[in-house]
């Protein structure tokens, strides 16, 4: 299997807030949405949360490489981690 390591979390518009920064493993269904799965994850993303959305910002196959990714955005934005059920994410 091909690992997978795409980061692209872009600069925010100035009028955006960065509140926290969240990650989770996840799968995707046969319709292509990304539905979260923390027991039998496909692969993990990493999201940040602008203005109560979350915004997809990275996709890992392996738990440590989102982990890294995602400690490295919470010291860049200033945000700490959001964890949670209360935590829900949108496609990609």
């Amino acid at each position: 299997m091909q690992k997978l390591f795409d980061e692209y979390d872009i600069e925010i518009k100035p009028e955006h807030t960065v509140t926290a920064i969240t990650m989770y493993g996840v799968t995707e269904d046969a319709w292509g949405y990304i539905e979260q799965d923390d027991n039998d994850p496909a692969f993990f993303s990493v999201y940040r949360i602008e203005n109560g959305l979350q915004v997809c910002v990275g996709d890992f196959s392996e738990r440590e490489d989102a982990q890294t990714f995602a400690q490295r955005l919470c010291e860049k934005y200033g945000v700490g981690m959001m964890y949670g059920a209360g935590v829900r994410g949108v496609k990609c």
